[in-house]
């Protein structure tokens, strides 16, 4: 009997002391969770999940990531629609149905359109028309009222190197709306800057880097640019060769908004870096934007391909909420222009973030909210545009577009000449 108490009490012994040893290998976390200390936790050798669970809130948005691949993640934004019961028509289907008409003007910075249908039609910042004498981008949102006439309509070239008719295309209107602007820099430039010359350098650098980034992923030479016209962006955009680089890319985020529900924007981050975010206060508004703006993102990530990203460095839920609570983060500075008689566009910035905030007049609410990282060593400088001019706020100097723009992949003067 004795020596079966002594067996007990030496194994209970046993197993104190095995769970105190366990004790010491353990850290215990506020959360409770054990982690091995002897484990590595260097997130680059340690992988994590492509597709993090965990959402996050910002301002009523339900914030968590939806898709990702390669370099690139979509955030997708989930929420309600303050005017929902309101319908707007995109441009790419405006145009496709003739319900508008983008026509020239002579002028490189602004064109007109005219709204012949009893719908309203909403332009999106960075919309590029083809045809005219050179493709344009829109340069900021804009509320166009059914039964229109022509209202200007600010625009940036997009197509340096042309000012007559390309092919069989009209060169008095524009055809169709199938692409954005495809690059944050290329957005920035157009839509806070205000810059003709800084649109065509980015343009040049976009066609740049498409032009390696296709080649280097498809194994073979590959020129982005197209016979038609070299400089065109849009023609670029149409590239076979980037399309076929995008397939796998396209099967992860094309069906993104069937697949959802409530969805009223989205955020993107591109190897590790939150490029961008934008929300809708109409979600039909949002969906029907959708193919234009991932087509865009999908162009952008493909362009900074980095081979050697590792998914163990892709942002959180909770690094897209940071963001874009930046511009209320600090003391920002608030100014307000009006687009057009439908459209108010309101600019919120700080230092290093910049918030534009479309108002629907008619509604008295915002349709739409773009956030934006600026550019290193950026400052509160901003160009507006009044008819044929642009003026730089901070010297007060008048530059009339018809000038001289020298860059060193083009030099032309944009003058009508048939008047």
């Amino acid at each position: 009997m004795k020596k079966l108490l002594i067996s007990a009490c030496c194994i209970v012994l046993l197993a104190i002391s095995t769970s105190c040893q366990n004790d010491q290998n353990t850290v215990i976390t506020n959360d409770d969770t054990q982690l091995n200390p002897n484990a590595n936790l260097n997130p680059i050798d340690e992988p994590q999940s492509a597709i993090d669970k965990d959402p996050a809130d910002y301002e009523g948005l339900s914030v968590e990531e939806s898709a990702s691949y390669g370099g690139l993640q979509v955030f997708l934004l989930k929420g309600k629609g303050e005017i929902d019961s309101k319908e707007y028509v995109t441009l790419d289907k405006a145009m496709r149905n003739n319900m508008v008409t983008v026509s020239e003007t002579g002028n490189v910075g602004e064109l007109n359109i005219k709204n012949t249908s009893d719908k309203t039609v909403y332009l999106h910042s960075g919309d590029i028309v083809k045809g005219g004498k050179q493709d344009r981008t829109v340069a900021n949102d804009m509320i166009i009222p059914p039964h229109s006439e022509k209202i200007p309509l600010k625009s940036f070239c997009v197509e340096a190197s042309r000012w007559t008719n390309r092919g069989s295309e009209d060169v008095s209107t524009f055809s169709e709306n199938t692409r954005m602007l495809s690059s944050k820099e290329l957005k920035y430039a157009a839509k806070y800057k205000g810059d003709q010359s800084e649109v065509w350098r980015n343009v040049a650098t976009e066609q740049t880097k498409l032009s390696s980034k296709v080649s280097e992923l498809s194994g073979e030479n590959v020129d982005v640019k197209q016979n038609a016209s070299g400089s065109s962006l849009q023609l670029t955009l149409e590239n076979k060769e980037l399309k076929k680089v995008k397939k796998e890319m396209e099967k992860k985020f094309k069906n993104l908004m069937k697949q959802n529900v409530n969805v009223v924007g989205f955020a993107y981050a591109i190897n590790g870096k939150v490029y961008g975010a934008e929300v809708f206060n109409n979600k039909q508004l949002m969906n029907d934007l959708w193919g234009k703006m991932s087509e865009s993102i999908m162009n952008e990530a493909v362009a900074n391909a980095d081979s050697t990203y590792q998914d163990s460095l892709n942002v959180s839920a909770s690094d897209v909420v940071k963001f874009m609570n930046e511009t209320s983060r600090q003391e920002a500075k608030e100014s307000t222009k009006q687009v057009n008689e439908s459209t108010d566009l309101i600019i919120k910035e700080t230092d290093g973030d910049v918030l534009f905030s479309t108002e629907d007049k008619e509604e008295n609410k915002w349709l739409h909210k773009s956030y934006m990282e600026k550019e290193k060593g950026e400052t509160t400088t901003r160009k507006t545009s009044s008819s044929n001019n642009s003026y730089d706020i901070t010297n007060g100097s008048n530059v009339n577009q018809r000038q001289v723009i020298a860059e060193d992949f083009f030099i032309e003067e944009f003058v009508d000449t048939v008047r």
